[in-house]
């Protein structure tokens, strides 16, 4: 019974990661003016990739981390990822927050939410 709990439990936290993810993309995606579907597409092999939409991803990576504390090896789970990917990204985006612009434009995001 101790087995199955568990894995109840995990699944009930992955979809409330999933929910959190989501909740932030459709955030980043309207502040952006990046596609909400380039947010969530699987990878960047075979795209043309510009700096908008990777730091839309990025920054939806970030705040979902930050913002509702979801663990990056949980979103990692979510959004099937290496866990790795997204501590970078969030790494990144914690380099970049340096630039008042990016701060200020992160705040008010965070605020939203």
């Amino acid at each position: 019974m101790r087995g199955r709990r568990a894995k109840l439990c995990l699944k009930r936290d992955s979809a409330g990661a999933r929910a959190q993810f989501l909740r932030v993309a459709e955030l980043v995606a309207g502040a952006t003016g990046v596609p909400i579907g380039e947010i969530l597409a699987p990878g960047r092999r075979g795209r043309d990739w510009s700096q908008a939409r990777c730091f839309a991803r990025r920054a939806t990576f970030y705040l979902t981390v930050t913002h509702f504390d979801v663990p990056a090896s949980r979103l990692a789970r979510v959004v099937d990822r290496p866990r790795a990917r997204i501590s970078h990204a969030v790494q990144l985006v914690e380099l970049e927050r340096d630039k008042a612009d990016i701060d200020g434009f992160l705040a008010r995001l965070e605020a939203m939410l």
